[in-house]
């Protein structure tokens, strides 16, 4: 079964954490996932890379309304072509 891992810093890393949690389809009770329950040291370090990726990214300025409009079309575009609809709404 897929373990799924953490994201810190841009990039996917395993937790060294023996805990794990289950994930389930609520449609069908089925495990499909689990997840590592992270440690103290992999949550707080998470959270500062969070911290200093915000001082960049909070530069940037924000999309003008067409452009999300556009964005949308282009997700929605390729989740249908991907069978996955995330979102409902623009």
């Amino acid at each position: 079964m897929e373990q799924i891992k953490n994201f810190i810093g841009g990039q996917l890393v395993d937790s060294q954490s023996d805990r794990i949690s289950l994930i389930f389809n609520p449609a069908t009770g089925q495990e499909i996932r689990k997840v590592a329950l992270s440690t103290v040291h992999e949550t707080e370090h998470a959270i500062e890379s969070a911290h200093l990726a915000f001082q960049e990214w909070s530069k940037i300025p924000p999309l003008k309304p067409d452009c999300r409009i556009c964005l949308y079309h282009c997700i929605s575009v390729r989740e249908t072509l991907s069978g996955i609809r995330w979102c409902k709404e623009p």
